[in-house]
């Protein structure tokens, strides 16, 4: 994962990508080519940029969370 002199902007996302894949962040690493496009395309600073990953990982979480709180009632429900 080191960075090579010479390296293109691909080359850097590839890198940003393998290290969101190893802090175990898969939903990022589906958003950030798009992102960092985005933000070239709308001149969006660095901050915007970590807050819509940010916002995207929340709106993940707690969707996860309620799916899980559906199964668990509808277990429940089941079990009666």
């Amino acid at each position: 994962m080191k960075k090579k002199d010479g390296d293109g902007p691909g080359d850097e996302i590839d890198l940003l990508i393998q290290k969101l894949r190893w802090l175990r962040l898969p939903g990022m690493t589906k958003l950030v080519a798009s992102l960092l496009e985005r933000a070239t395309k709308d001149n969006l600073s660095s901050l915007d940029v970590i807050h819509r990953l940010s916002d995207d990982r929340r709106r993940v979480q707690a969707f996860l969370i309620d799916a899980l709180a559906l199964v668990v009632q509808t277990l429940g429900d089941q079990t009666r």
